[in-house]
């Protein structure tokens, strides 16, 4: 009780510094690989016989594929695979080529969630194995 309230004594109430949220309307999406993914997305994989859009839809079908969760993903109604002509397993090896990673290498930063509340938005803990991975590939994660 002390956590929320704060300390009583004879002196009086010594308020808490813990902030309160509201839970009503909390969201939960995948953050840490989806925006590695993002930030390591080379610009000649938007460069091909398709259109610029059309490889855009097929980066995000990439996220889907390995982070059905992601942040990316909000309010966004994506083609299907077969509309845009694209090859997912073609469309992943080409990424995981241009941007010189393995996609599973990332796999730990998969468990990094971006929490959006009514109030604000915020990280879940980076653990020491995502801070290895991040400053391995030269990512720098701000706050939210």
């Amino acid at each position: 009780m002390q956590e929320y309230i704060g300390v009583i004594t004879k002196e009086g109430v010594i308020k808490s510094s813990v902030r309160k949220i509201s839970t009503d309307r909390v969201k939960v999406y995948e953050y840490g690989m989806s925006f590695v993914l993002q930030s390591l997305l080379p610009e000649s994989f938007l460069i091909n016989s398709h259109d610029k859009e059309t490889l855009h839809f097929s980066f995000l079908h990439i996220v889907k594929h390995v982070s059905p969760k992601s942040y990316l993903l909000r309010n966004t109604d994506l083609p299907s695979l077969t509309d845009l002509h694209i090859n997912l397993e073609m469309q992943l090896k080409r990424y995981e080529r241009l941007a010189g990673i393995s996609i599973e290498i990332l796999r730990p930063l998969s468990e990094l969630y971006l929490v959006e509340t009514k109030e604000c938005d915020m990280l879940s803990e980076i653990t020491s194995e995502m801070n290895e991975i991040l400053e391995r590939l030269g990512v720098k994660i701000n706050a939210v």
